[in-house]
């Protein structure tokens, strides 16, 4: 699939002055010879699905022409990890490191279990975490949760704290006028999260066999869901 359209009238259309889509205007199947797809052009574009992935899964699209959502998907490509609003799929990237999937950041080293992670039960003991390809004219917000302090990252001479849970502390940072970003040091992190400064992302974790259990919303602020033994939701 490629777009979608939607008929952008305001009153009843005449069939005079309506063309079907692979038809002269008026004629309607069957009459008619079959031609090129070609709209009405009340006709007006509005999604247009701009990248596919692997398995068909959709990592990029636009909605009436100027809304553009990139998406970053988990390993079976059932679920989707990251949404995110005004961007586009070069310039995010996002992972919780439970998967195989690394959301478009090259990592090196294995991941580790830890329960106590603010996503999932697994985190990364701080080896190589790069993203490149990035657009020089664009500000990036970069985000993590720590359990060591803060980590450095390519261009960032400032960052925000947040809050502290369970042994994890929230960073932010801000850079510009940079192609690739990598964030070093040592320790432990999660919930690692890039997208340009005037964009919007907020992430998601499944149970495979549950569901949805952790969601970050685009202030990086977590609702936790806990499923009873019959599979329904009863806290959250």
């Amino acid at each position: 699939k490629a777009e979608e359209f939607n008929l952008d009238i305001t009153a009843p259309l005449l069939s005079t002055g309506f063309k079907f889509s692979n038809r002269a205007p008026s004629i309607f199947p069957p009459s008619g010879t079959s031609s090129t797809f070609f709209p009405d052009a009340h006709y007006l574009t509005y999604l247009k699905y701009d990248i596919y992935g692997e398995k068909g899964s959709l990592r990029q699209y636009t909605q009436n022409k100027s809304e553009i959502k990139a998406l970053i998907w988990d390993d079976t490509y059932q679920h989707i990890n990251a949404v995110v609003n005004n961007a586009r799929q070069i310039d995010i990237a996002y992972t919780s490191f439970e998967g195989a999937q690394n959301g478009n950041w090259i990592i090196t080293n294995a991941t580790v279990a830890d329960q106590t992670s603010p996503s999932g039960n697994k985190c990364y003991l701080l080896g190589q975490l790069i993203k490149d390809s990035l657009n020089a004219s664009k500000t990036y917000t970069i985000s993590y949760w720590s359990k060591n302090g803060v980590y450095t990252v390519t261009g960032s001479t400032t960052y925000k704290t947040g809050k502290t849970i369970n042994g994890w502390t929230y960073y932010e940072h801000k850079v510009s006028g940079i192609t690739s970003i990598e964030v070093s040091g040592t320790g432990f992190i999660d919930e690692v999260r890039l997208y340009p400064e005037d964009a919007q992302m907020t992430t998601y974790l499944y149970d495979p066999l549950i569901g949805i259990t952790d969601m970050f919303d685009d202030r990086s602020m977590v609702t936790h869901y806990e499923y009873h033994k019959f599979g329904r939701i009863h806290l959250v």
